[in-house]
């Protein structure tokens, strides 16, 4: 586990990343902002205003591709962490060559005391993944019916 992203702040954010992330296939991708607007509804009072989570997030991201358990697309191209500040426009994630199942649970209960934010929980997750998929496949002409047959298959 990376020190960095351990800290109480970066906790929940690396955990709705491992969680994420171990329900895409191999090569299936996330959006970074599925991550901030599932803690963001999950408790609205501890994260007010998702879209300011993002930096952070990318950070959290970025310490997950050196480590080598993600990997940052762009236009389906895969972008390295050296080049990292040279990105410029929206990045898919996805699983690493280091990624391993049991990260999932591994980043649970790193930091979570009394006062500790909830986390993100499955349902919320699951409805921002639906949303993701449903906007994707409507820019590629996808209908209805196909499209609840595909949410149900990830």
């Amino acid at each position: 586990m990376c020190s960095d992203s351990s800290t109480p702040n970066k906790a929940p954010i690396l955990t709705t990343l491992h969680y994420l992330l171990s329900r895409t296939s191999p090569n299936s991708t996330i959006c970074p902002s599925q991550i901030p607007r599932s803690l963001h509804d999950t408790s609205p009072s501890s994260y007010p205003d998702w879209r300011s989570m993002m930096d952070e997030v990318r950070e959290v991201v970025w310490e997950e591709v050196k480590a080598g358990r993600a990997v940052v697309t762009q236009r389906g191209e895969t972008r390295d962490w050296e080049g990292r500040g040279e990105i410029k426009g929206p990045i898919r994630v996805k699983k690493g060559d280091k990624w391993d199942e049991s990260l999932r649970w591994s980043s649970v209960n790193i930091n979570r005391g009394p006062a500790s934010p909830p986390l993100a929980t499955e349902v919320e997750i699951d409805r921002h993944r639906d949303a993701d998929i449903r906007q994707r496949h409507s820019l590629v002409g996808l209908s209805t019916p196909r499209l609840q047959c595909l949410t149900q298959e990830v």
